[in-house]
């Protein structure tokens, strides 16, 4: 196979050669490899389609943090929301939920009602900030595994947040008393629980402002 040099690429796909460079960088350019600090580029190789970036700036925090994931960015709200929720999902351990508040399910059934709860999860025609929080208070209370059920049930808040763009928020260990009271009043009185995650999100909306990614109020 034959190779052309970034320079000949660029005249004959009449393109700048920094865009060539960035084509190569990122993987763009199918064979195309490094000899010391020059681009070998395969004379067949195709054109990237170049994507107008009018349309390909991301708009959502959802967006924002695939494209910050697929680049490897380091110091971006993709690296700060691993750091904190790597530390405060490990920092967080054990259930404090009181015995009276526990609803144990016995191991035959589990599958049966987690099936239920998504069921009723994906009925709802629009899903709200409580409607997560109900799915979270009921997926800790089915207790499916033996360990990290409560870091899988952050998670999952976080994700749903996300996909439903509505501001995420992690529980940190200054708000770990309130949100497990949350979870023991969660029937009788559900806004321990909501406030205290609306904390949460507050203080997510200031790195959010930091970065200065929109966000609905």
């Amino acid at each position: 196979m034959n190779y052309l040099l970034v320079s000949q690429i660029a005249k004959k796909w009449n393109i700048s050669k920094r865009t060539v460079r960035n084509y190569c960088a990122k993987g763009k350019i199918n064979g195309a490899f490094l000899t010391g600090k020059k681009w070998n580029i395969p004379e067949n190789a195709k054109k990237p389609n170049r994507i107008n970036k009018k349309y390909s700036k991301p708009k959502t925090l959802l967006e924002i943090l695939q494209v910050e994931k697929k680049n490897k960015i380091a110091g971006g709200i993709y690296h700060k929301i691993q750091i904190d929720l790597t530390f405060n999902s490990n920092h967080i351990e054990g259930s404090k939920l009181t015995i009276e508040q526990t609803r144990y399910i016995l191991p035959k059934i589990v599958a049966k009602e987690i099936k239920k709860l998504i069921d009723w999860y994906n009925s709802l025609s629009l899903i709200t900030f409580d409607d997560i929080l109900d799915f979270h208070y009921k997926f800790e209370m089915i207790h499916p595994f033996q360990d990290g059920n409560g870091r899988v049930g952050r998670l999952i808040m976080f994700k749903e947040c996300l996909k439903h763009n509505i501001v995420p928020f992690i529980i940190d260990d200054n708000l770990k008393l309130f949100y497990y009271r949350g979870l023991n009043e969660w029937k009788n009185e559900k806004g321990y629980l909501r406030d205290t995650c609306l904390t949460a999100q507050d203080k997510f909306k200031t790195w959010l402002d930091y970065f200065q990614i929109p966000y609905k109020n």
